[in-house]
């Protein structure tokens, strides 16, 4: 059997070759670079979404999120404000979408949920002026024969142009709709209603500095009711090494902590003065009428807060590694085939 080689018989062969893998090389680099997803957004369009606190002592309705607390049969509502942040007109309109779990975090489906009959907004539809805003209202009405438990949604609030004209463009083109829209949760705990129990639990503190310099105080919580929590909370530090040095009070609230013995956190941000050392903390949390206060002897020392890849942006930059490494594979070898059949036996 004859083996093939490849043979340079002048450097412009060599010098061919190479221009031919170097273009092999850029077309891969294209490939992935044209895998990686893109972000785009609605032209012109655009909204501001704000869930409005009920201003009273509700256990779980004076907060900024669609949390709701009833018995079967019950209906509630809550107040969320669309603002524009466009300089045309808008059509806003509402649609429901299923709750799924992914990776052990809650989002919307493409699905319409299976609840949707039981959300109403007032007006369900509106047309939304340049920088103007509008307050609606949503309604939820839980049917009799609904069992106690946890039941999640997601309401989309939809923009589009009211007259797809408007949208200022330069060149030729052909009038496309854009669509932009908002997602929100929506929560609702179906059984003793507002007599439901709402607790919590101040667990721990640790502290630490991110990629701007900034310095926090991470607060972990645990919830021990029967009610969705999204905390106030506050910090006092005062220094253990210097007896006149107190910083404070700093706010902030606790990220969505929905289940009976689920954790979560307050990340509160302090103010740089604060230095490395030893501190009495007093962390004040409330929500609904329910008010928890906790000390804690701490040395708050801000390390730098490590953050790793997720793993589905580990296996995306795998996947992509491995198609760019085949495709320059692939180019080489063609070229080598190619000069081998150039070269006479």
């Amino acid at each position: 059997m004859k083996r093939h080689s490849i043979i340079f018989r002048t450097k412009e062969d060599a010098n061919r070759l190479m221009k031919k893998i170097s273009s092999n090389l850029i077309i891969a680099l294209l490939a992935i670079f044209l895998s990686i997803p893109a972000s785009v957004s609605a032209e012109n369009l655009g909204i501001g979404f704000t869930v409005l606190p009920n201003g009273d002592e509700s256990k779980v309705a004076n907060n900024n999120q669609l949390w709701f607390a009833l018995k079967a049969g019950e209906s509630g509502s809550r107040k969320f404000r669309v603002v524009s942040s466009s300089k045309i007109n808008q059509n806003i309109t509402f649609s429901y979408y299923k709750s799924i779990l992914e990776d052990g975090v809650q989002k919307a489906s493409g699905e319409e949920s299976e609840f949707s009959k039981w959300f109403t907004t007032n007006p369900d539809s509106l047309k939304l002026q340049p920088s103007s805003e509008r307050d609606i209202t949503l309604t939820v009405k839980v049917p009799r024969d609904t069992p106690d438990g946890t039941y999640n949604a997601y309401i989309r609030v939809g923009s589009s142009a009211s007259n797809p004209t408007e949208i200022k463009r330069k060149g030729t083109y052909g009038i496309v709709n854009n669509d932009l829209g908002f997602l929100q949760s929506i929560f609702v705990v179906v059984g003793q209603g507002q007599d439901s129990t709402l607790d919590f639990e101040i667990l721990n503190l640790e502290s630490y500095i991110d990629d701007a310099n900034a310095k926090h105080v991470k607060i972990e919580f645990e919830n021990t009711g029967q009610l969705p929590l999204g905390l106030s909370v506050s910090l006092e530090l005062r220094s253990e090494d210097f007896s006149d040095l107190f910083f404070g009070p700093f706010q902030g609230g606790s990220e969505p902590i929905l289940s009976l013995g689920e954790k979560g956190f307050a990340d509160i941000s302090v103010s740089n003065d604060v230095s490395i050392g030893n501190y009495k903390v007093r962390v004040r949390a409330e929500q609904g009428g329910v008010v928890k206060n906790k000390i804690f002897n701490a040395l708050l020392d801000f390390p730098e807060r490590k953050v790793g890849l997720s793993p589905l942006n580990v296996l995306l930059g795998v996947v992509l590694l491995l198609i760019g490494t085949g495709l320059v594979l692939l180019g080489i070898r063609k070229v080598r085939f190619r000069e081998q059949r150039s070269v006479p036996d």
